[in-house]
């Protein structure tokens, strides 16, 4: 299971990757914003419990599982943070869709589920997933349903049909795809995983072995959030932009609060389990000038003396094409490797 805690802190990565892959021309700088472009999604919650009981421990494929803490999440916050920085405030239209896990990261037409869908301008696009609803429709006994009836999908029963062995024990992935239509007729996609993760029976209650929320089980999993973003060790303030000079470089660096990483456990193929904290990764774009890098954080590097994860949180932000007269916008998204995703925005007044 270490390889698959390995793999999981990947994917919200390489889903921004491929997201801004998609996005960028040849020779753009990855952390330079210019056309429009999916930044984050988060989902709030980012992860549901549910308890099942039966299902062998280890390797178990039949348990019963309890779907009722899930139908009892009236709705989940959908969030997505998008540069336009040439839109010049236009009205955007957005579609969350929701459907089994899929390679192209993009759920099917006909194939998916509308979960909200809205207008607003860059850079916050919001909407309410009514979950709760959902699972009833889904899960309650259906009537009966054939042709010529046009019969509503059910993805989340299809997720969780498909994979006996995560309904029971290592989780269901249930992908949120997200499409952005622009005025012009420019389209965009992204995608971001929905963690549903089962509680067996043979979760430890001793706290000495896994962490214990209010009422036993897992603690709730919330999204990481950064503190600040000092920008050559100040704070930057919320609502106004500081002053920064374009012909030296400056240094950009995102702090962690307090409470977190924070611990979590998972579940072995041998019937144990395994005590894990969270790697949290730091990516860093902007619409004036750009960054040294795209992501900080995240485990030490191989091979450095240095134990567990990384404390080199700092981007060098330069101007080699320019950028005084402009305020620049400065976005910081933080993931955490188990699908919690946040950022924050910042501003700075870029002069000679």
């Amino acid at each position: 299971m270490r390889e698959r805690a390995q793999i999981e802190s990947l994917v919200p990565a390489l889903l921004a990757l491929v997201t801004l892959a998609g996005c960028l021309g040849p020779l753009d700088n990855p952390t330079t914003v210019r056309d429009l472009r999916i930044l984050g999604i988060a989902l709030d919650p980012p992860e549901i419990t549910f308890p099942v009981h039966g299902g062998g421990g280890a390797g178990g494929l039949s348990c019963q599982p309890d779907f009722s803490p899930i139908a009892a999440v009236p709705t989940v916050h959908l969030q997505a943070l998008v540069g336009d920085p040439a839109g010049q405030g236009r009205s955007l239209h957005f579609t969350f869709t929701g459907c089994p896990q899929t390679g192209t990261e993009i759920c099917p037409d006909g194939g998916g589920y509308v979960l909200a869908e809205g207008d607003a301008p860059a850079p916050l696009l919001s909407a309410q997933w009514a979950l709760g609803a959902m699972v009833v429709a889904e899960v309650s006994p259906p009537q009966a349903c054939a042709a010529p009836q046009n019969c509503p999908a059910t993805p989340l029963v299809a997720a969780f049909a498909s994979n006996p062995l995560g309904l029971c024990r290592f989780g269901v992935w249930f992908q949120v795809g997200l499409q952005v239509d622009a005025p012009d007729g420019q389209t965009i996609y992204g995608s971001k995983l929905m963690v549903f993760t089962p509680v067996p029976d043979d979760y430890p209650s001793d706290p000495a072995i896994c962490p214990q929320g209010p009422a036993g089980g897992p603690p709730p999993h919330t999204n990481p959030r950064i503190e600040a973003l000092e920008l050559d060790g100040q704070a930057l303030p919320l609502d106004s932009a500081p002053v920064v000079s374009a012909s030296v470089s400056h240094t950009l660096t995102p702090l962690e609060p307090s409470s977190g990483p924070q611990p979590y456990c998972l579940p072995t193929y041998d019937g144990n389990w395994v005590n894990l904290t969270e790697t949290w990764v730091f990516s860093a774009v902007t619409d004036v000038g750009q960054f040294d890098r795209l992501e900080v954080g995240g485990a030490a590097a191989p091979g450095s003396d240095q134990l567990g994860k990384s404390t080199d949180l700092n981007f060098t932000w330069t101007f080699p094409d320019g950028g005084p007269g402009r305020t620049a916008d400065l976005y910081a998204v933080t993931r955490d490797g188990r699908g919690g995703t946040s950022w924050i925005i910042r501003h700075a007044a870029v002069t000679p």
